[in-house]
């Protein structure tokens, strides 16, 4: 099995996903998300991960989020940099009116993808 590949990486206040990719051994793409939030009533930490089976379907359930834009981005991988872009373009104006904050959300989203490379730290256990 081959090194993970991030494609995508976001946070909240309280946790955050990231979406990766290895090769397997017959030479086939595999897609999983890893993440952790703080469920707050309880006041716990939850794992989720798990196999993506269709990488489309999933970006097009996170863009369906209708407050996506405001997870904090850390990484893109750049062949998803248009797909994001043309994602920031569909968010209504009604709905970036509603949040004082909209237009700095945006922004972290568009310098994120103007790096062309990110450094990545190693994160143990969670990922592994």
């Amino acid at each position: 099995m081959s090194e993970k590949e991030i494609i995508f990486e976001y946070g909240a206040e309280g946790g955050g996903t990231m979406v990766f990719r290895i090769i397997n051994d017959e030479g086939k793409k595999e897609y999983y998300h890893a993440g952790n939030y703080m469920q707050f009533d309880i006041d716990d930490w939850k794992t989720i991960s798990g196999r993506i089976e269709d990488l489309e379907i999933y970006i097009n359930d996170f863009f369906k989020e209708e407050r996506w834009f405001m997870y904090y981005p850390l990484y893109i991988i750049p062949e998803l940099h248009s797909r994001f872009k043309k994602a920031l373009k569909a968010i209504p104006k009604k709905l970036l009116k509603q949040f004082s904050h909209s237009k700095h959300d945006i922004e972290n989203w568009q310098e994120v993808m103007k790096k062309k490379n990110a450094i990545i730290t190693s994160r143990r256990g969670l990922f592994d």
